[in-house]
C-alpha cells in the first residue's frame, strides 16, 4: 500500500493544479471515506493519505501515477513529493 503527504498535495492545489490533481487521483484515493496514515509521528505534517481507491489494485496504474506525481512535485514545488510505503508489518517508510 502506497500513501502521499498532505501537505504536498495541498501545496500542489495551491500551486493552481488542484483540477490535474484531482483528476489523476480520483481512483486512487477512497472518495466515500479517505484513509489517512500517521507516517512520521514526530513531523507536525505527518499524515499522508492512503492510496487504496479501485485503482490501487492494479500496479501498472499505480507506478504510472506515482511517476506523475513525482515529476509535477519536482516541477511545481522544485523537490520530490513525499510518498510512503506500507511494510509487512504496518510501517510505513518513505520511498
Amino acid at each position: 500500500m502506497k500513501a502521499i503527504r498532505i501537505s504536498d498535495l495541498m501545496s500542489l492545489y495551491v500551486d493552481g493544479g488542484s483540477f490535474a490533481v484531482k483528476a489523476l487521483l480520483a481512483d486512487f484515493i477512497n472518495k466515500d471515506n479517505p484513509t489517512l496514515a500517521l507516517v512520521e509521528k514526530d513531523a507536525g505534517d505527518g499524515y499522508a493519505v492512503v492510496l487504496d481507491g479501485p485503482a490501487s489494485d492494479n500496479p501498472e496504474r499505480l507506478s504510472a501515477c506515482i511517476e506523475v506525481l513525482k515529476r509535477i512535485g519536482q516541477m511545481k514545488l522544485g523537490r520530490k513529493i513525499r510518498i510512503y510505503e506500507q511494510g509487512p508489518q504496518g510501517a510505513w517508510r518513505r520511498i
